[in-house]
């Protein structure tokens, strides 16, 4: 029973600890994504206001800044929420064949 109590107080504590962890990875990328989005805002407020620029052309920095970042965001997102990625991060393709190997059989099997 003792040891039971010391390993569920292990746990315990260890997911106190990562919950610390993840929520100051969480804190610390909310403030770099506020300064960055801050920065991009700044950079683009004072270019349209300062530059010497025709209206037409303004226009056109915008459209094209738009472009830019939605293109970037779009392959951003692609690559980030790649199952292949994932599994390639936290070293699970081998578990991933291995399964598929198991399944396979099975699918055989179940379709004679």
């Amino acid at each position: 029973m003792e040891l039971a109590r010391l390993k569920m107080s292990l746990v315990y504590v260890r997911a106190i600890k990562t919950s610390r962890l993840l929520f100051m990875s969480f804190l610390g990328i909310g403030l770099c994504m506020v300064l960055l989005f801050m920065g991009l805002v700044l950079f683009h407020v004072s270019l349209f206001l300062y530059a010497p620029w025709s209206m037409e052309t303004k226009m056109m920095v915008g459209l094209l800044c738009s472009a830019v970042y939605f293109l970037i965001t779009i392959a951003l997102f692609y690559k980030i929420f790649a199952q292949d990625e994932w599994l390639r991060i936290f070293n699970a393709e081998g578990i991933m064949e291995q399964l598929k190997e198991e399944v396979s059989p099975r699918r055989e099997g179940s379709e004679k």
